[in-house]
């Protein structure tokens, strides 16, 4: 009897890619993983992120036996897509390359609890490691985290080079001079727009 694949990250709805890997059948030497979206994971995408298209995307990742029963996971997310420039509107060539480095732990591991001092607060090194996440059941799912660092690495703010604010103050305001030196300052220009 198959076991319901966990999430790995915590309040995560099931994955548009799902991709379950065996954890307790890792073979010592790890396993690689790749994935290329077919065109309804690219649209289903493009729909999600309200962008204009999601023209290709390619991950991998390999996948290493890391002490007392847990994982590294070593891969790339890369992406191309076209969205609108968050300044002009126009549409925009953007890509996502995003680097996937994590530990992953079992469940009730105590390499997944932090340090905690004689007075009961939590020690954290800033210039430490990260705690790693947990995964159940033995499994992860690969797909999950690819979709996750896609999200990642989308930047729902991409501009074109070169687009400024200030111009788009002057085309609401109907204005044909040139910018002065008050619409340079972003904080007026969000006031114009707002008053728009």
């Amino acid at each position: 009897m198959s076991r319901p694949v966990k999430p790995v990250f915590p309040d995560q709805e099931a994955p548009l890619v799902s991709r379950p890997v065996n954890v307790a059948t890792l073979p010592k030497k790890g396993q690689r993983l790749s994935y290329e979206a077919n065109a309804a994971v690219l649209a289903q995408l493009a729909s999600d992120f309200d962008i204009d298209a999601v023209e290709n995307l390619v991950a991998d990742a390999e996948i290493m036996p890391w002490k007392r029963g847990g994982i590294t996971v070593n891969g790339r997310v890369r992406a191309s897509l076209i969205q609108p420039c968050a300044i002009t509107g126009d549409p925009l060539n953007t890509q996502i390359d995003e680097v996937i480095d994590l530990v992953l732990v079992p469940e009730g591991s105590p390499l997944a609890v932090p340090e905690v001092s004689d007075t009961g607060e939590l020690i954290i090194d800033p210039e430490g490691d990260d705690l790693p996440e947990t995964f159940a059941f033995d499994h992860i799912d690969l797909g999950a985290i690819w979709m996750e660092h896609f999200a990642l690495g989308f930047d729902p703010y991409a501009r074109k080079d070169g687009a400024d604010l200030s111009e788009t103050v002057q085309a609401l305001n109907g204005d044909d001079v040139e910018t002065d030196a008050k619409a340079d300052n972003p904080f007026a220009a969000l006031e114009a727009l707002k008053s728009k």
